[in-house]
């Protein structure tokens, strides 16, 4: 009897052993897109930030599970969704195994990218247009971005764009105007953070959204461009006009421009937030929060034009006003051993990823999410988000010429780009110096890659 209960017993726990494993397996990140793999056809791997806990995207979700079932009969399509940063953990997690997803989103910049490219791990773009109807024609071609090897991995995607928003309703209470430097920005911090108002929403919490803003300071001072663009040549960083925006930075913080707890409300979520809720007066806003936009938010929003600065080695005021709010852009990216793994499965991601970049799709991005495309198409954009369509008429309306250079993008190696965003944290926060931040990164620089 006793050995018939330890039989039963041990199966008992391998039942529930396999249960667990097949669970595990069986995550698509809130959608009902195929789990697991059906045995003689192909498994596409889809890992994106796309889920159902982000109201703006569950459409996609569901776009993406009906999809999977149209194509069940020919492939097995496991999409698995992660929101916002978590991506990053994710990845790391696929790149130390050497076994990455078959397609997914990142971004596309040398600073993240760099532990992918070490590993040879990614599928050049033209080596995917070989087999798929699309082409590198169909994508505007500033989005095509090199890596230091002269290849371009990522298939352009998400289009970020940004502006200034201010609240109006502070504005006109307080009877102030809206401000046309970057010096005003410490005039009007003397009458709203009397009133428990942050002057300009922007904290630090893993370097965003922190990074974006200081970087639009270094941008538009002279030479600043070629500065950032040869870092992975020069090795360096810490560089004179660097020290100058950060240098002026902290004269912002000490005036009392920015909220008083940088890090509670730093990420994209909290740094909106401050705003959506009246307690800021001001926004540098990028094209992927203006989903999160209450009614109440859009009525008292007003776009304005980008605070000329004015301090040191800064470019004439009509060169500043050719560039439009930081830009940048999200990838699709492939994996190059699963793109060769059989003519089945190649053919699979490319029937997925050509999905994916379709009219369909890209006009959904926008209606759901106010996303523009990096795709050559002619998208209606009279639906979807009011804000997203001023923000559209803002661009056409200035033709802006120019977008910021940033580090995200010159930056040539992942380790050096995380400590560069989470020491950003310390440095807003005022718990230190222009000095310290800058040799700690330059300090990462050397031991990460001019070492090396």
């Amino acid at each position: 009897m006793k050995r018939c209960v330890k039989y039963i017993s041990l199966f008992m726990v391998m039942v529930m052993s396999m249960l667990l494993i097949a669970c595990q397996k069986g995550d698509s990140g809130d959608g009902d897109s195929a789990k697991g793999e059906d045995k003689g056809k192909p498994v596409v791997k889809f890992l994106s930030q796309n889920t159902r806990s982000d109201e703006s995207r569950a459409a996609i979700v569901d776009e993406i599970d009906q999809y999977a079932k149209e194509v069940s009969d020919r492939y097995t399509l496991d999409h698995e969704g992660v929101t916002g940063d978590d991506i990053k953990a994710k990845m790391k997690v696929y790149v130390a195994s050497g076994d990455i997803p078959d397609v997914f989103f990142y971004w596309g910049a040398a600073a993240d990218l760099s532990s992918f490219l070490d590993a040879d791990l990614l599928l050049p773009v033209d080596e995917f247009f070989e087999y798929s109807d699309l082409s590198k024609e169909d994508f505007q071609e500033a989005k095509m971005k090199e890596m230091p090897d002269g290849k371009v991995y990522g298939i352009p995607f998400e289009n970020y764009y940004g502006a200034w928003l201010a609240n109006k309703d502070l504005f006109d209470k307080y009877n102030l105007e809206y401000p046309k430097t970057y010096d005003d920005l410490k005039t009007l911090a003397q009458t709203f953070s009397k009133e428990g108002i942050a002057t300009v929403a922007t904290g630090s919490k893993g370097g965003n959204p922190a990074h974006w803003h200081i970087d639009s300071l270094y941008g538009v001072m002279e030479g600043a461009e070629e500065e950032m663009s040869s870092i992975s040549k020069t090795g360096e960083i810490a560089t004179d006009k660097f020290r100058a925006a950060l240098d002026y930075w902290t004269e912002l913080q000490e005036a009392g421009v920015f909220p008083n707890d940088t890090i509670s409300n730093g990420d994209w979520a909290p740094n909106f937030a401050l705003y959506n809720e009246g307690k800021a007066a001001l926004i540098p806003v990028y094209g992927w929060q203006v989903s999160a936009m209450s009614d109440e938010c859009y009525d008292f929003t007003e776009i304005i034009d980008t605070p000329i600065y004015t301090g040191k080695y800064a470019i004439s005021e009509e060169e500043q006003k050719e560039y439009g709010n930081i830009a940048g852009h999200g990838c699709i990216f492939i994996s190059k051993d699963k793109f060769y793994e059989s003519e089945e499965k190649r053919d699979a991601i490319v029937d997925f990823v050509e999905f994916y970049f379709g009219e369909k799709m890209n006009q959904l991005r926008f209606d759901a999410q106010g996303m523009l495309t990096c795709q050559n198409l002619d998208l209606n954009y009279d639906g979807g988000l009011p804000i997203a369509r001023d923000l559209i008429a803002n661009q056409e309306e200035h033709n802006f010429q120019k977008t910021y250079q940033m580090h995200m993008y010159t930056i040539p190696n992942s380790n050096v780009w995380a400590d560069f965003q989470t020491y950003l944290d310390e440095f807003v926060s005022g718990s230190s110096t222009t000095d310290e931040y800058l040799k700690k990164v330059q300090d990462s620089m050397d031991r990460n890659y001019n070492d090396k």
